[in-house]
């Protein structure tokens, strides 16, 4: 089973990128996406 997450962040950050690497290194596969319900929708297809 594909493991999904949206990650949504604006800007870039140590934390943000730290939360990710430990998100792939769990068999994640992260999804950054801006904080708006257009760019949401479209990474969820």
């Amino acid at each position: 089973m594909k493991k999904n997450i949206l990650l949504v962040h604006r800007g870039k950050s140590f934390m943000l990128n730290t939360i990710a690497k430990n998100l792939q290194n769990g068999g994640y596969e992260v999804i950054f996406v801006d904080p708006a319900v257009e760019d949401i929708e479209k990474k969820q297809r």
